[in-house]
């Protein structure tokens, strides 16, 4: 592992939930200062002690076999690691062009990895309307309390809302999540955003591993007619809304 970057648990092959239109690789960092119940990504928020750590040189040699110029960076939440701009640098001056993902609670490294760090692409979650307090406390675990939280995330949204799409592709996403998104949410989310912005519904999905265990698996997701008419809610105020399945 090169110094100072951060540990990389886990490698796909491909992603389509990053890179808008370019399927790419994607790499997973480990820990986050978050707690979704609808996570997909347990295992890296979470890992096993004897989880098995990838290299950067094992990355790099991936991407070289495989003819890959582009990968995304996703946890966990990359941005709780005081290294992952040397990650991005050790990337970038392999002639890879890299996008992360991110949760937006860490704004000032954020800042940084765009202004100084010459990312790609930035994907960051808007989990729901982070002004109703007794939602965003089900996701802080202790962590934050909910009025650090929405300072940060908002700081984070304003920021990517004021760079430039044509120095760095910016997507903002939304879980389908019902205990936590409904009709006030997606309105919220939507006017803040504004028409110019690239917004991504995601599709909630009930499964086994979920990182809120039995009692998020137990949610059922909203019918395939409630998730059309929230697209259509949230298309009214950011027409580049797309539906997306993860």
């Amino acid at each position: 592992m090169h110094l100072d970057c951060p540990p990389i648990v886990g490698l796909n092959d491909y992603t389509e939930a990053l890179f808008p239109r370019l399927i790419c690789p994607v790499i997973f960092l480990p820990y986050c200062n978050l707690g979704c119940p609808f996570c997909i990504n347990s295992s890296a928020v979470a890992p096993k002690g004897n989880q098995q750590m990838i290299s950067v040189e094992e990355v790099l040699t991936h991407l070289k076999e495989n003819n890959e110029d582009h990968i995304c960076i996703s946890g966990g939440e990359p941005c709780i690691y005081p290294g992952l701009p040397n990650l991005v640098d050790t990337l970038r001056t392999n002639g890879i062009r890299v996008g992360v993902s991110t949760n937006g609670t860490k704004p000032i490294m954020l800042r940084t990895l765009v202004e100084k760090h010459d990312l790609a692409f930035v994907a960051m979650d808007i989990k729901c309307s982070v002004m109703n307090y007794a939602k965003t406390a089900t996701l802080l675990g202790g962590t934050y309390t909910p009025n650090e939280f929405a300072s940060d995330v908002m700081t984070s949204l304003l920021f990517l809302l004021s760079v430039d799409p044509k120095e760095v592709s910016i997507e903002f996403r939304t879980t389908l999540y019902p205990p936590l998104v409904n009709d006030l949410d997606i309105r919220w989310i939507g006017k803040l955003l504004g028409k110019d912005a690239s917004w991504v519904l995601q599709q909630f999905r009930s499964t086994a591993d979920l990182l809120g265990g039995s009692v998020a698996a137990a949610v059922k997701p909203y019918e395939q007619a409630e998730v059309d008419r929230l697209l259509s809610l949230a298309k009214k105020m950011v027409p580049n809304t797309n539906l997306r399945w993860i």
